[in-house]
């Protein structure tokens, strides 16, 4: 099972090869997007040439742009050359492949050190998620919150950019922050503040608890629907949209000339 641009699943064990000019019969132009029959038809040339396996991770896979010259010179019947080049994430290897989707071959496989692939929709909870929450120190950093039973403690992290701190220098790491989430919709009002994990995906290793000291997680609800705001009121709603459009637009917005006798017009526009 394969994931493809952020967590897309895809079983090649079920595919059906297709012939990929069959693909091309649609385009419109040289630069149009990779077809879903191109998509398939990268796997399998991939497959083929062993460069896939249950680890494999796609971060980028998209049509290889051709040259300008092929693109002026291109005219309306004329099959355009097509080729794709694609970012893979396999384990803690980097790689970028250049597929040709003409002659259906693998053209360049190519491993690019010192580089961290675009980040993985599974990497912000699924890889983070449960090595955090077993970690003594993270364990004993809820404990001084006074929460024991981790059962409804959601873990979550995401890159923090390029720091050139020595000690995370080469590994791919993720910021982690913690909620408590139970009985609310918006979890971003019950976080567990104070608290911050730095964590090596690749090697599924926590570096470095960070306690700032204990803030009680919020109890209020932060959820914005009607039903939890218990209604809204017309005074309050027009109060509020007075108040953003000064925010955005400064109190000429409000006069004669602004945006407020145009308002009418700016909903109809939406």
């Amino acid at each position: 099972m394969y994931r493809i641009l952020y967590g897309t699943h895809i079983l090649l064990a079920m595919c059906v090869a297709l012939p990929l000019s069959a693909a091309n019969t649609d385009l419109r132009h040289p630069l149009d997007p990779l077809t879903w029959q191109e998509h398939w038809g990268v796997l399998e040339i991939l497959r083929a040439a062993g460069k896939v396996d249950d680890k494999t991770r796609f971060t980028r896979l998209a049509l290889r742009e051709p040259p300008k010259a092929a693109v002026w010179s291109w005219h309306r019947g004329q099959g355009p050359s097509r080729a794709a080049f694609a970012v893979i994430k396999q384990g803690a290897r980097t790689y970028e492949a250049t597929i040709g989707l003409d002659d259906q071959r693998l053209v360049s496989w190519t491993e690019r050190s010192g580089v961290q692939s675009a980040w993985l929709e599974e990497e912000f909870d699924e890889a983070v998620h449960e090595e955090v929450k077993k970690h003594p120190d993270v364990i004993a950093a809820l404990r001084r919150r006074g929460i024991t039973d981790r059962t409804f403690v959601d873990c979550s992290g995401g890159p923090p950019g390029y720091l050139a701190l020595p000690e995370q220098e080469g590994k791919r790491v993720a910021y982690v922050g913690c909620e408590l989430p139970a009985g609310v919709r918006n979890v971003w009002a019950r976080q567990i503040e104070g608290l911050i994990i730095v964590f090596a995906v690749n090697e599924k290793k926590v570096l470095q608890v960070i306690d700032k000291g204990v803030v009680p997680v919020p109890k209020t609800r932060a959820d914005y629907d009607e039903a939890s705001a218990g209604g809204f009121a017309a005074p309050a709603v027009m109060t509020l949209l007075l108040a953003t459009v000064h925010a955005l637009f400064g109190t000429y917005a409000l006069s004669g000339a602004g945006v407020i006798p145009r308002l009418p017009l700016l909903i109809a526009a939406l």
